[in-house]
């Protein structure tokens, strides 16, 4: 929706549609990638910038990760919320922040992290991530990596960044 607007509006606030570059970093990385992989962006962006993210990193949680299988990662979300029913995505936009991200952080740490992933749905996502980008949208892409970016996903386990460094 966003990428759409921008292309309906670009020229009224001075730009051009045709030169619409896209850019994400960690999990708006996987987003970019995503965009990358989805028939449905076609033509609405010229290039992309992916940082810390490798677009074929996305192959396995797409290969686990069905319609059927993200339905259920928002259904156990919602019930960490305390959101359920027909108002469960009213519940879950009313949620407070700090209880979003408690339920996230305590998904990263055990290995749920994945809840999070993109799914295929047959859609928006047709096909498994490295087919998608064989197939998908020819746009030039910069890909980059921040140094140390995982050390966030580390902070709740009270791992220092001294015991990082002497470890590695």
């Amino acid at each position: 929706m966003a990428l759409e607007w921008v292309s309906e509006n670009a020229e009224a606030l001075g730009g051009d549609p045709a030169q619409v570059l896209i850019f994400g970093e960690s999990a708006g990385g996987l987003t970019t990638c995503a965009l990358l992989m989805s028939p449905d962006a076609a033509g609405l962006f010229s290039g992309a910038v992916v940082h810390s993210a490798p677009c074929l990193g996305m192959n396995e949680p797409l290969r686990g990760g069905a319609a059927d299988q993200g339905e259920r990662w928002g259904e156990t979300f919602a019930e960490a919320l305390g959101c359920d029913g027909d108002d469960a995505v009213a519940c879950m936009q009313s949620a407070p922040i700090e209880d979003i991200v408690t339920y996230g952080q305590a998904t990263v740490l055990i290995g749920e992290g994945k809840r999070y992933a993109p799914v295929l749905d047959g859609v928006r996502l047709p096909l498994d991530g490295a087919l998608s980008l064989k197939d998908g949208l020819s746009v030039p892409v910069t890909l980059g990596a921040n140094q140390d970016e995982g050390t966030v996903f580390v902070l709740g386990l009270g791992v220092t960044t001294e015991a990082i460094y002497e470890a590695t």
